[in-house]
C-alpha cells in the first residue's frame, strides 16, 4: 500500500527499451535504505517491483509497455525528476492515506510553477501526432507568407544546451528551403570587430517571402561576450541602449519581428553538457565556452535579466519557453509562433499555446520564480 505523499524526489539514470517494456535505473538514496528484490516502490505514482538494488542509492525496475501507455512513465527521461514513494505495511507511517498504486486512467496538469513545470514530460507517440500537426500548420502558414510578401525574423536565444538546435530543426524541416533561412554566424572575425556592430547580422535579415531563424543573435552582446569578457562594459552598454532603436527600425520596415529565450535549469543544463560531450553526434556542439558555462551559471544569469529588462519592449517583446522538457519545449515554441502570425486556414485548437510552458515576459516573471536561478 501507499500513502499517496512523496517522500523523495529522484533521478532516471537510465531507460533502455525492451521487447515489450523498459527498464528504468532510478537514483533514490532514501527509498533504496531498506529496498531488496521483489519491494515495492511508487514513481510517479505507479507502483513498480524492484528488480536489483545498485550501488550510489540506485536501483532498477521493469516496466510494461501496458503501464508505460498508461502513465508519464513513457514520457520520463534520462536525468528527468520523478516522486518515490516505499511501499507501506498497514502498522506503519500510512498517515491517514491509502493508495494502491495502480493506474486507474490518466489526466492532464494545468497550471504549475517552474520547477512543476520542468517536470511535466510527454509520450513519444503523442509528441510526433502533435508535432506532425503543427508542421502542417506549418506548412500552411510558409504558404500565405510567400503569397503575401512577408517578411518574418525569428531570433531563439538561450545558455548553451538550450536546445535550441533541435527546435529550430522541427520548425524548419517541411519548409521550403528557398524561402526559409537558418542564420548561425561564427564569432566576428578582426574585420568585423572594425565596424558597427549590427552590420554583419543586416544581410542576414529577411526579404520578401521570407522567413529566417537566427540561431543566437546580436544578443550575444548582451550575454555570453560580457559574461566572458570578449567585449569591454562602454561596447556592452552602448548595444543595450541601441538595440531597441535598431529593432523598432526592423519592425517599422514590416519585419514581424519574434524573440524567444529558450529557459533551463542549471542541473538540466549540467546534464545535457554532458550528453554532448559523450555522444559522437552531438560533439561539434561542444566549445570552449560550454566547458565554464556552469561555473559562470550566476553571470549568465545576471546578464539574462538585464537583457530582458532592457530590451523588452513594446515594438520586440520578449517570450521565455521552459525547455528543461525539450519535446514540451519546442511544440509550444512552434504553437506560439504560429498563434502570433496571420494565416489563411489557421487551426486555432491545434496551435494554442500552453502559458505554463511559454509566456510573455514581465517583471514578475523576475520575482516569481518564472525563470530558472
Amino acid at each position: 500500500m501507499f500513502t499517496g505523499i512523496v517522500e523523495e524526489l529522484g533521478e532516471i539514470v537510465s531507460k533502455d527499451q525492451l521487447a515489450d517494456a523498459a527498464r528504468f535505473v532510478i537514483r533514490g538514496p532514501l527509498v533504496t535504505t531498506d529496498a531488496g528484490h521483489g519491494d515495492s516502490i511508487a514513481v510517479n505514482g505507479v507502483c513498480l517491483t524492484v528488480v536489483d538494488v545498485l550501488p550510489d542509492g540506485a536501483f532498477s525496475a521493469d516496466v510494461m509497455a501496458e503501464t508505460l501507455n498508461r502513465s508519464s512513465l513513457a514520457g520520463v527521461e534520462v536525468g528527468g525528476r520523478v516522486n518515490l514513494e516505499r511501499a507501506a505495511a498497514l502498522n506503519s507511517r500510512l498517515g491517514g492515506h491509502i493508495v494502491q498504486g495502480h493506474v486507474d486512467g490518466t489526466g492532464t496538469a494545468h497550471g504549475s510553477a517552474r520547477d512543476e513545470t520542468a517536470t511535466r514530460s510527454i509520450g513519444r507517440e503523442d509528441y510526433e501526432a502533435q508535432l506532425h500537426m503543427l508542421q502542417i500548420e506549418l506548412v500552411k502558414l510558409q504558404r500565405h507568407f510567400i503569397k503575401c510578401n512577408d517578411r518574418i525574423l525569428i531570433l531563439l536565444e538561450g545558455r548553451d544546451g538550450a536546445g535550441k538546435d533541435g527546435s529550430i530543426k522541427r520548425l524548419v524541416e517541411h519548409l521550403s528551403p528557398r524561402e526559409t533561412r537558418v542564420v548561425a554566424l561564427r564569432k566576428p572575425s578582426d574585420r568585423d570587430r572594425t565596424g558597427w556592430y549590427f552590420q554583419r547580422y543586416v544581410p542576414h535579415l529577411p526579404v520578401g517571402e521570407e522567413l529566417v531563424v537566427f540561431n543566437r543573435s546580436w544578443y550575444n552582446r548582451a550575454g555570453v561576450e560580457p559574461v566572458m569578457g570578449f567585449c569591454t562594459a562602454e561596447e556592452h552598454e552602448e548595444f543595450m541602449n541601441s538595440v531597441p532603436k535598431f529593432e523598432e527600425m526592423l519592425v517599422n520596415s514590416g519585419i514581424k519581428l519574434l524573440k524567444y529565450y529558450l529557459d533551463i535549469g542549471k542541473k538540466e543544463q549540467s546534464r545535457r553538457l554532458g550528453e554532448r560531450r559523450r555522444d559522437p553526434l552531438k560533439q561539434w556542439k561542444s566549445s570552449p565556452v560550454d566547458a565554464v558555462a556552469l561555473k559562470h551559471w550566476d553571470g549568465y544569469t545576471r546578464a539574462r535579466d538585464e537583457m530582458f529588462m532592457r530590451t523588452h519592449t513594446a515594438a520586440a517583446p520578449w517570450s521565455v519557453v521552459h525547455a528543461d522538457n525539450k519535446r514540451l519545449a519546442r511544440l509550444n515554441l512552434i504553437r506560439d509562433i504560429l498563434s502570433r502570425l496571420h494565416y489563411a486556414g489557421k487551426k486555432h485548437k491545434v496551435i494554442a499555446p500552453d502559458r505554463e510552458i511559454v509566456f510573455e515576459f514581465s517583471q514578475d516573471c523576475l520575482d516569481s520564480g518564472r525563470l530558472a536561478r
